[in-house]
């Protein structure tokens, strides 16, 4: 454990190696396997990392897990996920989740923490059908919780680069504005929006409009949010993994919240300008990720025009349809709803699956290399029943 003395955020940020010094990671391609709780309670995820074919692995933390507390860092947690990588090989895929891994200490009074202010949402995915979680957050444009972050990714780079870490690590993903997962939101429910209705859900456009949300504030948020990872991260991919609807809160730049079905062409315009504003601030080393891919149709064409629009590559992740059975991903489905989505998921094949792969390898309907697309992350039960489909999908993007 780390713990810094004399603590001044604006003072003491730790200064990084220069990027001459900093190691030249390996470029991200290929099946990632991506960690889930219960795969790694079960055992699948470690068989996963043995399965040939396969290229990198995940290593997810919230951010408290390495910053429990003001001046303190602890890498622990990392450490042991990234010598794993090691022992098998692997490059690294990184991800620091912010949103509700958010560190309690940057709410709290001085002396013992940065005394910012706290915004509360309870909110739950998918209509209510899932359970309610609790998501804190301070206003992502305060200069003070940029500041924070900023230095959470100072101390990891210093600290990765220290122990040799860097070398494996190809890609980290931009956080820093997440709600339950790494992806690119912030809370936007409604009670009323949710099944029965949710009475646990807060109404979130409200929270938000209290705050002074605008989305020009919020690209200013990513302004500086990306500018951090250029200066401690100027050699790895960093990878930006988005919703391409109803991820933010229904809100112009002047008025009132809206309804969600009103507010499409707001949040259409501010994720164009999100990404726009990180692609250049991260010049030659920034990928788009969309975390949801079918056998049955081809990759989102949204998340592929707005990689094509930046010059951008694209990743992509299957998809968690099966995943409170115990596996990953179903390869179609569909329905009215999500309910009825999930009930008429169809699983996989061998075949099916490998389809699936090729989707968001060739997002464009392309069948060369598929250079515009880095990698694909896997669940750890999809490569363990369908190793065949990954050691075709490795050998493709190996040629």
């Amino acid at each position: 454990m780390m713990v810094l003395t004399g603590y001044s955020l604006r003072a003491q940020l730790a200064v990084p190696p220069t990027a001459a010094g900093l190691a030249t990671p390996p470029v991200p391609r290929g099946i990632y396997v991506w960690p889930y709780n219960w795969a790694v309670k079960n055992g699948d995820f470690a068989k996963a990392l043995a399965i040939p074919g396969v290229d990198g692995v995940g290593v997810h933390v919230e951010w408290s897990e390495i910053s429990p507390a003001l001046k303190t860092y602890d890498f622990a947690t990392i450490d042991r996920q990234l010598e794993a990588a090691r022992l098998h090989h692997l490059a690294v895929e990184l991800a620091v989740a912010a949103g509700q891994g958010t560190p309690k200490w940057l709410f709290t009074p001085p002396p013992l923490g940065l005394g910012l202010r706290r915004l509360d949402f309870k909110m739950t995915y998918h209509g209510g059908l899932e359970a309610c979680h609790d998501v804190s957050m301070p206003p992502p444009w305060d200069p003070r919780y940029q500041e924070a972050f900023a230095d959470m990714l100072a101390q990891l780079s210093r600290h990765l680069h220290e122990t040799g870490y860097d070398r494996e690590v190809s890609a980290i993903k931009l956080t820093g504005m997440n709600t339950l997962t790494e992806e690119l939101a912030l809370p936007s429910e409604r009670p009323e929006e949710s099944t029965n209705p949710n009475p646990c859900v807060t109404h979130s456009p409200g929270i938000w409009a209290g705050a002074g949300y605008r989305p020009s504030l919020v690209v200013q948020a990513m302004r500086g949010i990306a500018a951090s990872y250029q200066r401690y991260f100027p050699n790895t991919e960093v990878v930006l993994p988005i919703i391409v609807l109803f991820a933010f809160p229904p809100i112009g730049e002047v008025g009132p919240p809206i309804s969600r079905q009103d507010a499409i062409g707001i949040n259409n315009k501010l994720l164009e300008d999100l990404v726009r504003t990180a692609a250049q601030t991260l010049p030659g080393h920034m990928a788009l990720q969309d975390a949801f891919l079918l056998d049955t149709l081809p990759a989102d064409q949204r998340t592929v025009a707005l990689a094509r629009a930046n010059s951008i590559p694209t990743a992509w992740q299957t998809n968690i349809w099966i995943g409170k059975n115990g596996k990953g991903a179903a390869c179609s489905g569909g329905g009215n709803g999500f309910q009825q989505e999930m009930q008429n998921a169809i699983p996989c094949s061998e075949s099916s699956f490998l389809r699936m792969l090729h989707n968001g390898m060739y997002p464009q309907g392309g069948t060369g290399p598929g250079k515009d697309s880095l990698f694909i992350e896997v669940f750890p039960s999809d490569i363990i029943a369908f190793p065949d489909a990954i050691k075709v999908a490795h050998d493709e993007w190996k040629r």
